[in-house]
């Protein structure tokens, strides 16, 4: 499993501590020196160091840093760090951003651009998962079996896929501030703000509104039922504590 998450411009990480330097009094120290993606003056040289040109982002430059850490609950965490740079072939290039990547499988060894390909395919899974939270409520339920959400989450991807084979069907609605959209390529999220304009045509499942004055009363010929009742039990009450004189 590879796992890569952006890091803030000044975030910290550890080395490894030196253990020629224990002392030989105390705990053995975990974390050496910091890293601070801030500060020029504490990184080393890069594992690796790679520039090469990419149809989207032009001239790119990685740089690699490995066997770093992070603190978790005292425990190193071994992270690889990749600082990016793009677009270089710019006067003025926008600001380097940097990524922690952690590899479940030590004994796999993933190269710079083996990462960089891991972060281009961030980007369709995050909006994604932000639109299933958003629009369509996947964090709604509160069940306590693993099977009830699995089954609430297979209905949410069957529902994108209708909403994506909907593209053709739908007339764009769009806001002021938006952008046009070929209609092969509109979001999940433009459909959904386009379905209002198809409401007449398809009917709604709203039961008929009910007429408004006297309540017509109980149908004739149903029968009630009686709901069933649970006695009270009060909770024991605590005895009352004599207060001093003082007091």
């Amino acid at each position: 499993m590879q796992v890569v998450a952006r890091t803030r411009s000044d975030g910290v990480l550890y080395r490894r501590a030196d253990p020629d330097a224990y002392g030989g009094r105390g705990r053995r120290p975990v974390f050496g020196a910091p890293f601070r993606c801030a500060d020029p003056s504490t990184r080393a040289a890069p594992a690796e160091l790679i520039t090469f040109e990419d149809e989207r982002h032009g001239r790119v430059e990685l740089q690699l840093w490995r066997d770093l850490g992070w603190r978790h609950k005292g425990q190193f965490v071994v992270v690889d760090l990749i600082r990016s740079r793009i677009h270089l072939e710019r006067e003025k290039p926008p600001a380097a951003h940097g990524y922690a990547a952690y590899n479940g499988k030590p004994a796999q060894t993933l190269t710079a651009r083996d990462w960089y390909e891991t972060i281009l395919h961030r980007w369709p899974i995050e909006p994604a998962n932000r639109f299933r939270k958003e629009r369509l409520y996947a964090e709604l339920p509160k069940v306590q079996q693993a099977t009830s959400s699995d089954h609430w989450l297979m209905g949410l991807q069957l529902l994108e896929w209708e909403l994506c084979l909907a593209r053709p069907e739908v007339r764009q609605k769009r806001l002021p501030g938006q952008k046009p959209q070929e209609q092969a390529q509109l979001t999940p999220n433009r459909v959904i703000q386009s379905l209002a304009e198809h409401l007449s045509e398809v009917g709604t499942p709203v039961s008929p509104v009910r007429p408004r004055g006297k309540a017509p009363g109980w149908p004739k010929g149903k029968p009630r039922r009686v709901p069933k009742k649970y006695k009270l039990t009060p909770k024991r009450r605590k005895k009352a504590v004599a207060m001093s004189k003082s007091e």
